[in-house]
């Protein structure tokens, strides 16, 4: 198990950008189309602390959207078969550094400047042997 990045499992709920919620395979309607959500949403205010689910490093920053750098996605590789991409958070390591399970890693972005009304969060990825899985089966909180 690992640390849920937010110290909570709060979901965030249906709102204008998802009416079904931000629960793992939650349906979407992405750019014309019905997909699934890839993660999971936790609530969180702007400017709180993130910390690490686990022992891991400190893979890459990349942004969310092409077009718009405000908002960030940041990789960590917590062993061989196990990563987790968290979006929306300004990380406070660079490339590499190695953490333990509940160091700062980095701090909540605030999504109301492109997404008005929103319930702020961090989307929350875990990919297991290449596949993204419900990341809700692998957090806990302390």
């Amino acid at each position: 198990m690992y640390l849920s990045p937010t110290g909570k499992l709060d979901v965030r709920g249906p709102d204008l950008w998802a009416r079904s919620g931000g629960y793992f395979g939650a349906s979407r309607i992405h750019k014309g189309r019905d997909s699934i959500h890839k993660g999971l949403d936790l609530i969180i205010p702007p400017g709180r602390d993130i910390v690490a689910s686990g022992y891991g490093i400190y893979h890459r920053t990349g942004i969310c959207y092409s077009g718009d750098l405000r908002y960030l996605k940041c990789v960590f590789i917590f062993d061989v078969t196990v990563r987790m991409n968290i979006l929306y958070m300004w990380p406070r390591l660079i490339k590499g550094t190695k953490f333990k399970r509940g160091d700062v890693i980095g701090t909540v972005q605030d999504l109301s400047a492109r997404y008005p009304k929103i319930i702020n969060h961090v989307h929350v990825e875990v990919v297991v042997r290449g596949r993204r899985v419900d990341p809700m089966r692998y957090l806990e909180v302390a």
